[in-house]
């Protein structure tokens, strides 16, 4: 799946049914020029829940393994700074993740910024532990979060949870 973002307002109560695998692109140049921040972007979202017994798989490998030394030459548009957010939420309010699975994320895992009333609840984060400095759970700006029963093991920095 391509990057996307889903821009509220939307009706309320929203549910994201994930039972499957939603798949990153595998190679970095399938991403467009303009967008390497968020693979799956949420903004000003009321009363909304991801859930399901699916996976979110970002296909980190390709990022992990892009060299300095390939971006100082100009031979890449990215850098391993531009690695992207799986699933980001920005200015949300009452949002609540739960029951899925999320791998291999190219840097942070499931980011939420300047949001409100948050609830993270029997999720799974999962890089392995050599994966470059892959957050779990970014908070940014956010306030009121709860994240229960979840397991997160991220990288060998391993930033489970980031609050900026």
């Amino acid at each position: 799946m391509r990057p996307v973002t889903l821009q509220g307002p939307c009706m309320p109560h929203l549910v994201l049914q994930i039972d499957g695998i939603v798949l990153a692109p595998q190679t970095i140049g399938a991403w467009p020029k303009f967008n390497t921040y968020q693979w799956i972007n949420f903004k000003w979202l009321q009363n909304f829940t991801i859930q399901g017994s699916g996976t979110v798989d970002g296909h980190g490998s390709s990022w992990w393994n892009l060299s300095q030394t390939h971006h100082n030459q100009k031979k890449s548009r990215y850098s391993s700074k531009t690695r992207l957010t799986a699933l980001r939420f920005y200015q949300s309010y009452n949002v609540t993740v739960r029951d899925i699975k999320i791998i291999d994320s190219p840097q942070c895992h499931l980011k939420f910024d300047s949001s409100r009333v948050i609830k993270v609840q029997n999720i799974t984060i999962v890089s392995p532990g050599d994966s470059p400095n892959t957050d779990g759970v970014h908070l940014q700006n956010t306030h009121d979060v709860e994240i229960w029963n979840s397991s997160i093991g991220c990288g060998k920095k391993f930033n489970g949870f980031v609050t900026t």
